[in-house]
């Protein structure tokens, strides 16, 4: 039977709103864990939003400071972005237990005519990979369009 549980990762410097308006979406998708990188300044904001959801055992929130970017291998004083992604997803997808693991920016929300678990229901065993359809930036009411 093919596996359906699934993982998001997203590597994000966001409002506090946008940061848990993005992790709520994908629990209430059915992801099984959330693994956010926090990439922007120190604080405890985006720490507060995303705890107010009420699902830490669900959700990971890490701060990409320059200990866990050492950590990684990283030199901080010289990482370029791409750099980082890579980083932070391989290491999201060597904690993940799920079967399945989505990588997605802060404004990519998967959609579609069935759930997820319904769609990795139906990929055979032998597909490794998927590429899904989104919608990306989606402006919220408070948005500033240019």
């Amino acid at each position: 039977m093919p596996d359906t549980d699934f993982s998001v990762c997203s590597l994000m410097r966001e409002r506090p709103e946008v940061a848990a308006r993005f992790v709520r979406y994908y629990l209430d998708l059915g992801a099984g864990h959330i693994f956010v990188y926090w990439d922007g300044p120190p604080g405890d904001a985006v720490t507060a939003a995303v705890a107010a959801l009420g699902q830490p055992q669900r959700v990971t929130l890490t701060a990409c400071d320059a200990g866990f970017r050492h950590r990684l291998g990283l030199d901080p004083a010289v990482i370029a972005l791409e750099q980082l992604q890579n980083a932070v997803y391989r290491h999201a997808f060597a904690h993940c237990a799920t079967g399945w693991m989505f990588f997605c920016d802060s404004d990519e929300f998967l959609t579609g005519p069935q759930p997820v678990a319904d769609l990795l229901g139906a990929v055979p065993d032998d597909v490794a990979a998927l590429r899904l359809r989104n919608l990306e930036a989606v402006w919220g009411p408070d948005d500033t369009f240019g």
